[in-house]
């Protein structure tokens, strides 16, 4: 028959199986910008690390980036758009990458960052965002999409944080 040790062993099999099921349901699986596979939560958005890192250079060095083909790059369709990087930084704002969470590295004074504190507080005011300026810069839209859409990405951060956290203990 079974042993005590045996049941226990499978008892033990079976609780680690549950916590990798519902790890792997808390993680976020794609990254909302290139659609690779996430590695975690980066600023406030589910990212690969390449993305991560693409987002905190552009914000630390203030580069403002124009689109050669006037946002054409944006559509569903187009699968190039990791050439063009003012496309894939629209993306990043858009997917929800905040770049207030890149903390005290990046300056006050940054004009990205400015342009994308201006443009929240106007679209606030506004109904239908545009992605793309006249003059083809790309538009920075911050605002969730719906109050929906907020609360469920807080609530996908807060169950990868705890198992983060469970993980770590």
């Amino acid at each position: 028959m079974y042993s005590a040790s045996d049941v226990d062993e499978k008892n033990d099999i079976v609780g680690r199986t549950r916590k990798a099921i519902e790890r792997n349901k808390a993680s976020p699986q794609t990254c909302v910008v290139c659609g690779d596979a996430a590695t975690g939560y980066h600023y406030q958005a589910a990212a690969c690390n390449r993305c991560k890192a693409f987002f905190r250079r552009t914000i630390l060095n203030g580069r403002v980036m124009h689109c050669n083909k006037e946002g054409s790059c944006l559509h569903p369709e187009r699968t190039d758009t990791k050439r063009c990087r003012a496309c894939r930084f629209y993306r990043c704002v858009e997917g929800g990458m905040n770049p207030l969470c890149i903390g005290s590295e990046a300056p006050a004074d940054n004009p990205v960052i400015q342009e994308v504190l201006k443009l929240r507080k106007d679209l606030h005011c506004s109904s239908t965002p545009s992605p793309i300026s006249d003059s083809s810069v790309v538009a920075l839209d911050m605002s969730p999409r719906s109050p929906e859409l907020l609360m469920s990405r807080l609530i996908d951060e807060l169950i990868f944080l705890e198992f983060a956290h469970e993980k770590i203990s």
